[in-house]
């Protein structure tokens, strides 16, 4: 048992349709931090009688597997890497330890709200390297709805995301922590696998700011805004988009390691 789990085994735990039910938040505002495994267990002294663990199984580290895709021009990376304030990600995930397939569409709004809408798909779907028609159609769709944009582009595949995840769902309010670890980024051409001592963690909340930031900041942690698992995985594995934006958080996360 890893120190990670170790500490989590004080946990209250809960099953994935009470945290749904609890702590959804499809739409909502995200701080994310860059730890170290030090940092992450002294978090979790400090929150252990506030938040309780997801569990599937007797487990309550998860695989992730994301596909995300972008156009031939990379506007997903671009608008973020030009802080456009309305702005997508579309991605292909796998919820390993559930088997479900999903299509996610991310939506960033004019204040600094995200909205995730997702629908689901088959395995066949997921090892596709370019969105079929009626998936091309729905991305389309949720553009214009939703910011207002006409895409015409077709969307490939671009960069593929593999994590573990542990999620903590707060008892008294609708919140939730996120913490990835052991995170892989894969093209055709490269792979690059993270240092393990390496976390993102993410506090995900209605307003953005809550009790939990404040816990972050006094084990001396501050938001990295400009950490996207796409954007940074795609700085990483592509020598031509790593002058950017996120060449600061990429010398961190170099730093961490």
């Amino acid at each position: 048992m890893s120190p990670v789990e170790d500490r989590l085994a004080s946990f209250q735990r809960i099953g994935l349709a009470e945290l749904n039910q609890r702590a959804a938040l499809m739409t909502r505002k995200d701080n994310k931090y860059l730890l170290t495994g030090a940092q992450v267990l002294g978090f979790l002294g400090q929150v252990g009688d506030r938040f309780d663990a997801l569990d599937i199984g007797g487990k309550t580290a998860f695989s992730y597997h994301s596909a995300y895709f972008d156009s031939d021009s990379l506007h997903c990376f671009r608008d973020h890497n030009q802080n456009r304030r309305k702005r997508l990600k579309v991605r292909y995930r796998h919820y390993e330890d559930t088997q479900q397939f999903f299509m996610e569409v991310k939506l960033k709004g004019n204040g600094g709200e995200t909205s995730k809408l997702r629908r689901a798909i088959t395995p066949a779907h997921f090892e596709s390297h370019e969105l079929p028609a009626e998936l091309d159609q729905y991305l389309k769709s949720v553009a214009k709805n939703h910011h207002q944009r006409e895409l015409s582009d077709r969307y490939r595949q671009t960069l593929q995301v593999r994590y573990q995840r542990t999620t903590l769902i707060a008892q008294a309010s609708p919140e939730r922590v996120t913490l990835d670890n052991q995170l892989h980024f894969a093209q055709s051409h490269r792979e690059i696998a993270l240092s393990g001592s390496l976390w993102v963690v993410e506090v995900k909340s209605p307003k953005g700011v809550s009790a939990t930031d404040r816990v972050l900041k006094d084990l001396g942690a501050r938001p990295a805004s400009l950490c996207s698992k796409y954007c940074v995985g795609l700085s990483l594995t592509s020598p031509a988009q790593r002058s950017s934006r996120f060449t600061p958080t990429l010398k961190k996360i170099a730093a961490l390691g």
